[in-house]
């Protein structure tokens, strides 16, 4: 019972409304002057006693869950109980407040929580290879990840994201799923670029070295002498990457009745392919002698560059050229 004053009240007739708190349909008045007590109209007592709040884990591949609870106590008389959503309903994946009202008037209530504790499913691509674009390094590279969940609002990133620009070599994508309760799946894909781009063997003004003289004795030619410098898309090779693989001669060894010298193994190749011996000798009759180095280099990725590089032996110590001819 809360008591009010009441002050400053003109001189009349005054209905006096009496509400009992716990039942707010309980009501008694007063009237005339002086004052008399009415009896108390629509009182009762009931009182309601609400089942402990709940929590629960959502069902498999559902956003929420079934749940049953205890009914709600009481003691007095309550009339018919109402709930907001009975036992057995379903209950979104959150809190829910069940009201509990009786037909007496009296109310109470409590909480459900289902909590999702499901994981999203998450499809990344199978792993992916593409080759780099033309004199680059690298290739930009797009792909699509999705993800499903029990519950609305699962969001999908990846790490490298899509359309991002991809080296070569092979790198690893991790794809992440969350779901709105904060749930995560990561899955990961290989995307692979591969270079197929051979490396070019810059050669110098072919040709610029000449033997001479014509005395059958040995000159080394080295690849420095051929190679300018090497080229390649994904880096720098430096001259010293290059090999000789093999060596021709337009004019053989030792051409018989001619006056190109009684010799053999004009073409000695050393040991790491750096170099080469060539013999100063050439037909004395003919148009020239041209040796053929055939130089090679890999990149990274292991792609070949080659490109040939002529010597000559001139018939005259003022010769410049030579004419290769079919052997």
């Amino acid at each position: 019972f809360t008591p009010n004053t009441f002050s400053s009240l003109a001189p009349g007739n005054y209905n006096i409304a009496v509400r009992l708190q716990s039942s707010p349909t309980c009501t008694a008045s007063y009237g005339s002057n002086p004052v008399v007590l009415v009896a108390a109209t629509g009182c009762s007592n009931c009182a309601l006693t609400c089942p402990p709040n709940k929590t629960v884990i959502n069902s498999w591949n559902k956003c929420g869950a079934n749940v049953t609870f205890p009914a709600t106590t009481t003691t007095g008389n309550c009339g018919t109980l109402t709930y907001s959503k009975p036992t057995g309903s379903f209950f979104n994946v959150g809190t829910t407040t069940v009201i509990v009202t009786s037909s007496a008037g009296p109310v109470c209530s409590f909480t459900v929580t289902v909590l999702d504790k499901e994981k999203p499913d998450i499809i990344c691509p199978s792993d992916i290879t593409v080759t780099a674009a033309t004199n680059t390094c690298s290739k930009v590279v797009s792909f699509t990840v999705t993800a499903k969940d029990n519950c609305p609002g699962v969001t999908v990133t990846t790490v490298p994201a899509s359309g991002s620009v991809f080296p070569v070599g092979t790198t690893t994508v991790t794809a992440t799923a969350t779901d709105a309760s904060g749930n995560k799946t990561i899955s990961t894909f290989k995307v692979k670029v591969k270079e197929t781009q051979p490396p070019v063997i810059n050669i110098a003004a072919n040709p610029i070295v000449l033997l001479w003289p014509a005395n059958g004795n040995y000159q080394t030619i080295n690849v420095s002498q051929c190679v300018l410098s090497v080229t390649d898309n994904c880096g720098s090779i430096p001259v010293t990457s290059v090999k000789i693989t093999k060596v021709t001669s337009d004019e053989l060894e030792n051409a018989s009745g001619d006056a190109d010298g009684n010799t053999t193994k004009d073409i000695k190749i050393a040991d790491n392919c750096k170099s080469v011996d060539l013999r100063r000798e050439r037909k004395s009759t003919g148009n020239g002698r041209v040796y053929t180095i055939y130089l090679s280099v890999n990149d990274a990725s292991g792609n070949t560059g080659t490109a040939t590089f002529k010597v000559i032996a001139p018939i005259t110590q003022t010769g410049t050229t030579a004419v290769t001819d079919a052997t």
